[in-house]
């Protein structure tokens, strides 16, 4: 019995180990760092995330503007800079950036932040 139990309390403390091992890349820093507010549009953006992961599509959008595609690498990576070329957005106010990969562990991942232009 002892022994039974000793076995069940290993398989768990491997569970609760192990546990950060299954979870998803997601985006750990960016810059401009979401909610930020910045003096101009950046002429770059850098992601950074917790894990690999293989970015499909980055947009960046302006409020009542259409979203721009970024140009992404088609490699698997943990940091990406992206150059941002907004010759029609020069305007302030709130910028989304929504980003969409697959990561390392076959699962889609996506998510969004915003900053603003003062």
């Amino acid at each position: 019995m002892r022994y039974s139990l000793y076995c069940l309390s290993l398989m768990m403390a491997g569970l609760l180990v192990n546990k950060g091992a299954f979870a998803h890349s997601t985006l750990a820093r960016s810059v401009p760092a979401e909610q930020s507010v910045v003096e101009q549009i950046p002429a770059q953006m850098s992601l950074q995330f917790n894990k690999e992961i293989r970015l499909v599509q980055v947009t960046l959008s302006h409020k009542g503007g259409k979203a721009l595609s970024l140009a992404v690498p088609k490699s698997f990576v943990k940091q990406v800079t992206i150059p941002i070329s907004l010759d029609s957005y020069e305007n302030k106010g709130r910028y989304t950036v929504a980003w969409r990969g697959l990561g390392k562990d076959g699962h889609i991942v996506q998510g969004q932040f915003f900053f603003n232009v003062r």
